[in-house]
């Protein structure tokens, strides 16, 4: 797996980033040691929409809900991608 898939879902008062059990397995596979989430609540306070993701926020999400740090990431995933769940639309990150 060279790309991790994750999922966004807008709640009424912010985002939830989720990613699948297979994701988990994976990271701690490939990361002993780490300690992924299976969700992280950033609230509107923080963001205010989907687009976020092109001002920067998405690089202190995904190592924060993967357990590992970019530096250890860049090593074994190329890409990490952030799937709208209402809308479908995607946001690649190339790490």
């Amino acid at each position: 797996m060279s790309a991790i898939k994750i999922r966004v879902n807008k709640q009424l008062d912010g985002f939830t980033f989720a990613i699948l059990p297979s994701v988990r397995e994976f990271v701690k596979t490939l990361f002993p040691g780490a300690h992924p989430a299976n969700t992280l609540f950033i609230s509107y306070d923080t963001a205010s929409g989907f687009d976020m993701l092109q001002n920067g926020l998405e690089k202190q999400i995904y190592p924060m809900l993967l357990g590992v740090d970019r530096e250890r990431l860049r090593k074994e995933v190329t890409e990490i991608e952030f799937i709208n769940t209402e809308t479908g639309k995607s946001e690649k990150v190339n790490l």
